[in-house]
């Protein structure tokens, strides 16, 4: 189970974007997974959902999206993937993958985003990490 988003409104406002993209012919590719199934009615649950053939008059490729949902969109070039990764308001996090990693490092030079990623999507930064804080189960 993942847990819930941080509000009944939150969890409103991740399923209008799913809406929204499913409206507009995208295609809810989520694969089956029981785990997924049967999320409390008293929590904010949204099950994780993968959706495909997303384009950018969809408010899930154009906002950001605080919940389990993976929008993919096809590009023609490296070219058209940085313009429409740029294309948001606000530009948190961005991620590029490839296997051609000299490449990779080239895009995120061209990308408008607080963070950016080459073949990961997020990891917290070691010089951020405050380590007195963490424990570890050695079991």
């Amino acid at each position: 189970m993942v847990g819930p988003v941080i509000s009944r409104a939150a969890q409103q406002a991740v399923f209008s974007k799913i809406y929204d993209a499913l409206a507009k012919g995208a295609v809810d590719a989520t694969p089956v997974n029981e785990s997924f199934r049967g999320a409390p009615r008293e929590g904010s649950y949204v099950p994780p959902t993968l959706l495909i053939g997303t384009t950018h008059d969809m408010d899930v490729m154009r906002e950001e999206t605080f919940g389990p949902v993976i929008p993919v969109s096809k590009v023609s070039s490296d070219e058209e993937a940085v313009r429409m990764m740029n294309d948001t308001e606000y530009g948190l996090t961005a991620s590029v993958w490839t296997t051609d990693i000299a490449r990779g490092q080239e895009l995120i030079e061209l990308l408008d985003a607080g963070t950016v990623f080459v073949n990961r999507c997020d990891y917290p930064s070691p010089v951020c990490l405050d380590v007195s804080t963490l424990t570890y189960d050695h079991g």
